[in-house]
């Protein structure tokens, strides 16, 4: 759809509408009513959320022309009722789109639909122009701003904690479209779903996080308004927050300069509240810097305080020499997990320096329940069998090395009937079942002694932990047979033992 013009059907009047700041730029909102006519005017609804929109943002999407050269319009569509099939009707006309019930509006190529008749909705929606349209209006290869590394990782990890509930939660368009509008609409004080604050929200609840996605989205947009996306509530005075992207692993001897600000407007004080910076390193009014001096690893804890309360973000990383070796990781695979028992297995690698061992990245973390210690201990109880890929570092003073490999979560192989019953001389046995645990088997069958006579087995599928006897006893006394299974983690042997009654 690149390239495409959508127009207004004749059926629904259109209303230019100029920006400011967008001189000549073709605008268009329309209105659509249960009987298909122009009712009332929203154009100032849609011009409310507009006005908010930085103009240096605005200026370059709506100018931008396609390489035909045709000039690309952004229709906008405002319904007066959403629970008019009518209105609906004439929407689709315009855009080729179904509504569902309860959607806010509605985002293509170069058209949205407004269902809420908020300036927060259109805010929305046009967020969503931006992050389609941005690179390309701006000289750039085609592509969405949230596809860029940076932001598919952070988007990535705030999943891992944000709250279900969120608008975003589980798709990144509309996570990204819920960032910009969050840091456009900062005076909102509705909804609480629309307060500045769940931008931290959106960011899992990570400090770190949320301070870097800012960092990004006012290097990109440098004239997004200040706002404490710190804050609980509107609260006055505001709480502060602590922009600015992580300082991640530096070099011995090289300079530091890494920039930390506030955007509440209140006077601030700035000092590490846990641990202490690399030797080296000092914090002055929320700058970083110096030259780190000794290699290891480093956390330390910043913290804002202002009339408005404080607010603390962890640093992590390492300062490495790169003088020195990089380690050798040894491991090469992982033992078997086996499902709630206690695992514990020790990572390998060999450097002249101490080994510090992560997990480098928090969108491939362990099995819940497991845990990954500095010396490079896997350990703990998991009941999760989804097989996954871990990503382990082993860190020294000359650099890290990374390890990929697979963790396979299997149950327990074992025998869950440990008797057969009574057999009798000439008394049919139906069929007598065998049940175990365990799956995928590559190994089923008798590995000693031998089935009371007249008795045979019944295999079935071979990968699973299930035997079957059939047929009718013709010999009385002892019997005694072993059974076993296995696959590539674990195996289990059972032995059954009884007496053949005579007839």
């Amino acid at each position: 759809m690149v390239g495409m013009i959508l127009e207004a059907p004749a059926a629904i009047t259109a209303r230019p509408l100029t920006p400011a700041g967008g001189a000549g730029v073709a605008w268009m909102v329309v209105d659509a009513t249960p009987d298909g006519a122009v009712a009332a005017d929203y154009s100032s609804i849609v011009a409310a959320g507009l006005e908010l929109i930085p103009p240096s943002i605005r200026e370059p999407l709506e100018r931008w022309s396609s390489r035909s050269g045709i000039t690309r319009k952004l229709n906008i569509a405002v319904a007066s009722n959403s629970d008019s099939s009518a209105a609906m009707a004439a929407l689709f006309r315009l855009t080729g789109w179904s509504i569902p019930d309860g959607w806010g509006g509605r985002y293509g190529d170069r058209a949205f639909v407004q269902i809420n008749r908020q300036k927060s909705t259109t805010i929305h929606e046009y967020a969503h122009h931006i992050d389609y349209l941005w690179r390309v209006s701006n000289g750039q290869p085609e592509g969405a701003l949230r596809n860029e590394a940076e932001f598919t990782s952070l988007f990535a990890v705030s999943m891992l904690t944000m709250e279900e509930a969120l608008y975003g939660h589980n798709s990144s368009a509309e996570w990204i479209a819920e960032l910009l509008t969050k840091s456009i609409d900062i005076n909102y004080n509705g909804a609480r779903s629309n307060h500045p604050r769940i931008f931290l929200g959106l960011c899992g609840d990570n400090t770190a996080v949320a301070g870097h996605v800012r960092a990004l989205l006012l290097d990109i947009f440098p004239d997004l308004p200040a706002f404490s996306w710190g804050s609980s509530w509107i609260a006055s005075p505001p709480e502060p927050s602590i922009t600015g992207y992580p300082l991640g692993d530096i070099s011995v001897g090289a300079g530091v300069s890494c920039r930390l600000f506030d955007e509440s407007g209140l006077p601030v004080t700035w000092s590490i509240s846990a641990d202490a910076l690399p030797a080296g390193l000092e914090l002055t009014d929320g700058m970083i810097h110096g030259n780190a001096v000794a290699p290891g690893p480093y956390a330390f804890t910043v913290r804002v305080s202002s009339s408005g309360g404080t607010m603390d973000r962890a640093f992590t990383g390492y300062v490495f020499d790169p003088s020195r070796p990089k380690p050798v990781i040894t491991t090469t695979s992982l033992p078997a997990i086996i499902r709630t028992e206690p695992y514990s297995f020790q990572l390998q690698a060999t450097s002249p320096d101490p080994i510090t061992w992560s997990l480098p990245d928090p969108t491939r973390p362990l099995h819940a329940g497991l845990t990954l210690s500095p010396s490079g201990l896997i350990s703990g109880t998991t009941s999760d069998g989804t097989p996954r890929t871990y990503k382990v570092r082993a860190s020294s003073y000359g650099g890290y090395v990374d390890l990929t490999v697979n963790a396979n979560v299997t149950a327990r192989i074992a025998f869950t009937t440990k008797q057969l019953p009574a057999l009798k001389v000439g008394s049919s046995v139906g069929r007598i079942a065998i049940d175990g645990t365990g799956a995928n088997l590559e190994e089923k069958g008798l590995v000693a002694g031998a089935l009371p006579s007249g008795l045979q087995f019944e295999f079935g599928d071979p990968s699973l932990p299930t035997f079957a006897l059939f047929g009718i006893p013709n010999a009385a006394g002892p019997y005694s047979f072993t059974l076993r299974m296995a696959n590539e983690y674990t195996s289990a042997e059972q032995t059954f033992t009884g007496t053949v009654s005579p007839a």
